[in-house]
């Protein structure tokens, strides 16, 4: 099987380093109609999905794979990427790369499955508008989220989860800002998420439902995802 290059399940998620991108993941992945970004765990809940095994097993399982993205305290946030999902772990490629990649043939079967299936979309992430363009040159029919209103929590971020002195907030910050020319001439953006209300639990969770009504998920949980924004908010006080 190869990948089908001109999928429409393919959602980018577009935002800076730092700005929570792989949190706004993992709650739409909360709902059947997405998976997580990650192999096995998208597999599993693939077969879960086809055999309409009980529902609140399902949506369990898949708060736990959300869950297991998050260090277990804050102190161990320093190494937060050896917890969360990624792009090399599911597709066999991210879009910083500078090598050729024939994503048709040489991505994961994951990819393979998932983008020749009509019913889940799975996910992908730039940082920058060159990775954009990357990835819109495989999936043409890809649809875009940008995040928003996130400098406050991207800094809080930035402190706990990096100490290279380079590596701050305000950095990151000004590198996207310089973008906006770039993003606003060149692509069409399809869905924004507001991090405007993200350490006020109500508003936030209605945003999420806002978002979930506009991408067609009829299943928003909000207690189930209240668990989830919990266990990760707590992480960044």
């Amino acid at each position: 099987m190869k990948a089908n290059l001109n999928t429409d399940k393919v959602i980018i998620l577009f935002y800076p380093q730092f700005a929570g991108g792989k949190f706004l993941m993992n709650c739409l992945a909360l709902s059947k109609n997405a998976t997580f970004q990650n192999s096995e765990i998208a597999r599993k809940d693939l077969e879960l999905k086809d055999y309409k095994i009980d529902e609140n097993f399902h949506y369990n399982f898949k708060l736990d794979a959300a869950l297991k993205s998050l260090p277990p305290n804050k102190k161990e946030c320093i190494n937060w990427k050896n917890y969360e999902y990624g792009c090399i772990q599911f597709f066999n490629w991210n879009c910083s790369s500078s090598d050729y990649f024939d994503m048709e043939n040489d991505c994961k079967d994951e990819i393979k499955i998932l983008s020749n299936r009509t019913d889940t979309n799975f996910f992908i992430v730039s940082h920058t508008t060159t990775g954009l363009q990357k990835i819109l040159n495989y999936f043409k029919n890809a649809k875009i989220i940008m995040l928003t209103e996130f400098n406050h929590f991207l800094i809080k971020s930035a402190n706990l989860k990096s100490n290279k002195s380079f590596d701050k907030g305000e950095y990151h910050i000004a590198r996207w800002e310089k973008q906006f020319d770039t993003i606003n001439k060149k692509f069409n953006i399809d869905y924004i998420m507001s991090y405007k209300n993200i350490f006020n639990e109500d508003n936030f969770l209605d945003d999420l439902k806002n978002l979930y009504d506009e991408l067609g998920y009829e299943d928003y949980n909000k207690e189930l995802i209240r668990k989830f924004y919990r266990a990760y908010i707590s992480l960044h006080y």
